[in-house]
C-alpha cells in the first residue's frame, strides 16, 4: 500500500474543494478603483483583514446571528443571487458599491451573495455567509450535488524536501444511502480519485483513477474513518479504530481527539468560524517493508468549519518512533499543510 493514500488521513473525511486560489489583499476599507474588480468585506463596521474576492472566486465570510455583513466593491456592481438560507437579512443598504445586511437564524445556517461588476458581467465574484446560531452544538451536515471545494497542500519529507502539490477540487457528484460521493479532481480537470462518504462525512471507500500516483487502486475502510463524531461540542473527547484495505494488504489505525475552541480562522478561502480539532493517528501494523517498526503516528492540528461541513485548514506532524526508514527518504512525510482555497456552494 502506497503512503500517499495514507497521507492525509483527515483530509480525506473533511477537507472534502473549484476556482483558483487567492485571497489575500486588505479589508474592506473603501473603494480602491486602482486594482481590477474585486469585494472586500466589514463585519459590524470593522474591516475584515485578508479578504478579498475576486472575479471567478466565491470565499466564505463566517458570522454569528445577530451580525451585519457589509461587502463593498471597487466598481459598479449588480447583485446577481441572493440566498438566506434559514437566515433572515435586514438589507441596510444597497448601492451599487455597497451592500449591507443583518443576518438573524435559529437554526446555524449558509447564506450566498454572487456580484457581477456592471460594466462586464462576466465578472463574477461570490461570497458565502455562514451564520451561527446561539446554538453551541453542531449536527453533521449534507452537501449538495455540485458543491465544490478547493485546497492548496504542501508537504516536507523526511528527506527535508518540500513538495507542493497542484490545487485539488472535491466535487459533490451524487448522494447516496450511505451518505455522498466526490471527486477528488486536480486542475485540467483531471479526476485522481473517487471518495465515498457516509452521513456523517467519514471515509467508507477511496477508487483512484488511472491518473492517480497512488499503488492502491481501491481502498475501504471498515467500518469507516471515524475522523468526526456529531453533535460536535467544545471540550468534546472522541476516540475510534479501523481498519483501512487494499487488498492483499490491510492495516489497523487508532485514532483519538479532542474539540477544542469554537474560533475565527483565516485562509485564502476566506474568514472561517471553526472548531480547532486536536487529533492523534497511530497505525502499528504498516505493511510497508521500508517501515523498521512496521508503523508510525501524526499529529494533527484541523480547523473544521461545521456549518460548511468542511476542514478549512490542516497543520499534520508525522513520527516514526519505531525508526525511521533507511531508503526512499523522500517518499515519506514528515509535515503537511492544507488550506481551503476556495468554496462553490449550491
Amino acid at each position: 500500500m502506497k503512503l500517499k493514500l495514507l497521507t492525509i488521513t483527515f483530509l480525506g473525511a473533511s477537507l472534502v474543494a473549484c476556482g483558483g486560489g487567492g485571497g489575500g489583499g486588505g479589508g474592506g476599507s473603501g473603494i480602491d478603483t486602482s486594482v481590477a474588480y474585486q469585494l472586500t468585506a466589514r463585519i459590524n463596521g470593522v474591516d475584515v483583514p485578508n479578504f478579498t474576492v475576486k472575479p471567478g472566486e466565491s470565499k466564505v465570510l463566517g458570522i454569528t446571528t445577530g451580525q451585519d455583513v457589509e461587502i463593498i466593491a471597487n466598481a459598479p456592481s449588480t447583485l446577481l443571487t441572493t440566498d438566506n438560507g434559514a437566515a433572515s437579512a435586514a438589507e441596510l443598504a444597497k448601492t451599487d458599491t455597497n451592500y449591507r445586511a443583518r443576518f438573524t437564524t435559529t437554526q446555524h445556517t449558509i447564506a450566498k451573495r454572487v456580484f457581477a461588476q456592471s460594466t462586464n458581467p462576466l465578472n463574477t465574484a461570490g461570497v458565502v455567509i455562514t451564520v451561527s446560531s446561539s446554538d453551541t452544538s453542531f449536527n453533521a451536515v449534507t452537501p449538495k450535488v455540485g458543491d465544490r471545494f478547493t485546497y492548496a497542500e504542501t508537504d516536507k519529507t523526511l528527506a527535508g524536501t518540500t513538495v507542493p502539490f497542484p490545487l485539488s477540487t472535491h466535487i459533490v457528484t451524487a448522494l447516496t444511502a450511505a451518505g455522498w460521493d466526490e471527486d477528488f479532481a486536480n486542475p485540467g480537470p483531471v479526476v485522481m480519485s473517487k471518495v465515498n462518504f457516509n452521513k456523517n462525512g467519514n471515509r467508507i471507500g477511496y477508487q483512484a483513477t488511472a491518473n492517480d500516483p497512488n499503488g492502491c487502486k481501491n481502498a475501504l475502510f471498515n467500518p469507516e474513518e471515524k475522523l468526526l463524531e456529531f453533535p460536535l461540542v467544545q471540550g468534546k473527547t472522541y476516540g475510534s479504530s479501523w481498519t483501512t484495505s487494499c487488498a492483499p494488504d490491510s492495516q489497523l489505525e487508532t485514532f483519538s481527539a479532542v474539540v477544542g475552541p469554537y474560533e475565527q480562522v483565516t485562509t485564502a478561502g476566506g474568514v472561517f468560524r471553526a472548531f480547532s480539532i486536536e487529533t492523534k493517528t497511530v497505525v502499528t501494523n504498516s505493511t510497508d517493508l521500508r517501515l523498521p517498526g512496521k508503523g508510525y503516528q501524526q499529529t494533527v492540528t484541523v480547523w473544521f468549519d461545521p456549518i460548511l461541513g468542511r476542514n478549512v485548514k490542516y497543520r499534520g506532524v508525522r513520527s516514526y518512533p519505531g525508526g525511521e526508514p533507511t531508503t526512499d527518504r523522500d517518499k515519506f512525510l514528515t509535515e503537511t499543510n492544507i488550506d481551503l482555497t476556495n468554496v462553490v456552494k449550491n
